[in-house]
C-alpha cells in the first residue's frame, strides 16, 4: 500500500536501532521484498550494521538478482560501508566476473573513493586495470583511483598518460584526471617534454595553464 510507505520506512529506522537478529531478519526480508524502491534502500542501507554475517550475505544476494539500478547502487554503497573483511572480497569478486553485466561491475567502481577506500584497494586497482576486458572499465578504474588519490595513484595515472601501448583516449582520461589533482607542475612539465603527439601537448598545455603557480 503507497499509503504505507513512509510507515515502512519509520519501521525500518526503529528495527535498524534495535539491531537484534529478529530485527535483522524482518530488515532482511524488507530489502530483499518491499515493493516501493525507497523502503527497500532504506533497508538494504541498514544490513551492513546488522550483527554476524547475514547482512552481508543477504546484501551479495540482492546485489546478484536484483534488476533494478537504484537496488544495485544501494546495495554496492551499503557492502563498502560494511567493516565486514568479506564485503571487500565480495566487490573485488563481482568485478573480475566476466558475466556479470557491465553496468554493475561500473557501478561497483564507482563505489570507490577517498573516504571509502584502502590503500591495498588502490593497489587492487591498479592490480585489475591491465586485466579489464573493456575501456570503460578501464576509464572507470582511472576515474576511481583519481578519487583514492595520493602519489602511488598519481604515479601510476603519469605512467599510463606516457604508455604510447594505451589508447589516445585512456591516455587523455588519465591526463585530466591527472591535471585536476596537486601533482608537481615539474612533472606535467617532464610528460610534456616526453608527448608523442599534438593532441597530448595541447592538452599537458591545458593541465599548466590551469595552474596557479608562478
Amino acid at each position: 500500500d503507497e499509503c504505507l510507505v513512509e510507515l515502512r520506512r519509520r519501521a525500518v529506522f526503529v528495527l535498524a536501532r534495535r539491531g537484534d537478529a529478529e530485527a535483522a531478519t524482518l530488515l532482511i526480508s524488507t530489502a530483499r521484498n518491499d515493493p516501493n524502491v525507497m523502503v527497500r534502500s532504506e533497508a538494504i542501507s541498514y544490513l551492513p550494521r546488522m550483527p554476524g554475517d547475514a547482512g552481508l550475505t543477504a546484501l551479495e544476494d540482492i546485489l546478484r538478482n536484483a534488476d533494478d539500478e537504484r537496488i544495485q547502487r544501494t546495495a554496492v554503497r551499503a557492502i563498502m560501508s560494511s567493516d565486514n573483511p568479506r564485503a571487500r572480497t565480495s566487490l573485488r569478486g563481482l568485478l573480475e566476473r566476466r558475466d556479470a553485466s557491465e553496468t554493475l561491475r561500473l557501478q561497483v567502481l564507482e563505489a570507490y573513493s577517498r573516504e571509502r577506500s584502502t590503500p591495498d584497494d588502490a593497489a587492487y586497482l591498479r592490480w585489475l586495470y591491465p586485466r579489464s576486458d573493456s575501456e570503460r572499465m578501464k576509464s572507470a578504474i582511472i576515474s576511481a583511483l583519481a578519487r583514492i588519490g595520493g602519489k602511488d595513484n598519481q604515479d601510476w595515472l603519469a605512467a599510463v598518460v606516457r604508455n604510447t601501448n594505451e589508447s589516445s583516449q585512456l591516455r587523455s582520461a588519465a591526463l585530466q584526471r591527472l591535471s585536476r589533482s596537486d601533482i608537481p607542475v615539474a612533472d606535467i612539465g617532464r610528460m610534456y617534454d616526453a608527448a608523442d603527439s599534438r593532441s597530448m601537448r595541447e592538452q599537458l598545455i591545458s593541465a599548466l595553464a590551469s595552474r596557479k603557480e608562478p
